[in-house]
């Protein structure tokens, strides 16, 4: 609900601000970074490259709220997660937000030329026209995937993508739409 006030940073979106939550949460999120680090190969993988700065403090507040401030599995959760991303080196791929494509929509000229992610070429054939689309609407805002279910041949997927490429489309087009999200 709007307040005439102008409490609210926004009417329609009541959520708390994000620097808000990591006041609030400022020391679980410490002690799961802790956690991490005490942990050898945590510790390791959190030093790797650039990942101090991808495993921040946004990225652990996540954790810490998906287990509802239990600094034991939240980490344990960080840790999992830190280990699956550089067993798939999900972490090396760079900036991937420019190949989330629309499924049985034409690209256009310049998205048709940028490399697809992995098991769209394949998704895209089992998708009639206006099958899914990812749009922003509002910068301030997550993006939006609009998607007619009816639009997309499940038993055609099924039967010919196999369950990796299956995978593969779905863990890419979550990590391109997370990039955009923390964007």
């Amino acid at each position: 609900m709007c307040k005439p006030d102008g409490e609210q940073q926004d009417c329609y979106d009541d959520r708390p601000l994000v620097k808000d939550l990591l006041e609030k949460h400022g020391k679980a999120i410490a002690s799961v970074r802790h956690q991490i680090l005490a942990d050898d190969e945590g510790k390791a993988l959190y030093e790797q490259g650039d990942n101090s700065e991808r495993y921040d403090d946004i990225w652990i507040l996540r954790y810490v709220l998906s287990h509802k401030g239990n600094v034991r599995s939240a980490t344990k959760a960080a840790l999992a997660t830190m280990k699956f991303r550089e067993e798939i080196k999900l972490n090396e791929l760079g900036d991937i937000r420019h190949r989330l494509k629309h499924l049985g929509i034409p690209n256009g000229p310049v998205l048709d030329e940028i490399e697809p992610l992995p098991g769209y070429t394949w998704m895209n054939q089992y998708c009639s026209t206006d099958a899914a689309s990812v749009v922003q609407h509002d910068r301030n805002r997550g993006p939006v995937v609009y998607c007619n279910v009816g639009g997309i041949d499940q038993d055609g997927i099924v039967e010919n993508m196999d369950d990796e490429e299956i995978k593969n489309n779905q863990l890419y087009s979550n990590e391109a739409l997370y990039q955009i999200l923390d964007d």
